[in-house]
């Protein structure tokens, strides 16, 4: 049995995902250009692996986006979905990158974050 309630709820949410190491010679976006070549992650799971905030992760995207058509690479964002009623984010007026808090339609708040990868 776990001795503190933070314990039982890590083991519950089951295996982290990976971190990435933070050394000097590594910027952060760095990073997030690296584990999106290796696999596409939601943005609950990149937070937790870069250790970032929502508004710093929402800007690191954006920066990422614009240095990578300059690579001829380019981020794939799978958009975010409402799990109630089926609603995809796609078209929204700015680029966010983080979940949005509510469904437009059905108002409901479980919604799928929106995934990332690399392609190119």
């Amino acid at each position: 049995m776990a001795r503190h309630w933070y314990e039982e709820q890590a083991r519950r949410r089951g295996p982290r995902p990976p971190r990435v190491p933070a050394e000097a010679s590594i910027s952060r976006r760095q990073q997030l250009v690296a584990l999106l070549e290796l696999r596409a992650m939601d943005f609950d799971e990149l937070r937790e692996a870069l250790r970032m905030s929502v508004r710093g992760l929402d800007e690191a995207l954006g920066h990422v986006e614009k240095s990578l058509k300059h690579t001829g690479q380019e981020l794939v964002v799978d958009p975010a979905v409402c799990s109630t009623c089926g609603f995809v984010f796609t078209g929204r007026e700015q680029r966010h990158f983080h979940p949005p808090g509510r469904c437009p339609r059905c108002r409901g708040e479980r919604i799928e974050a929106p995934r990332f990868s690399i392609r190119g």
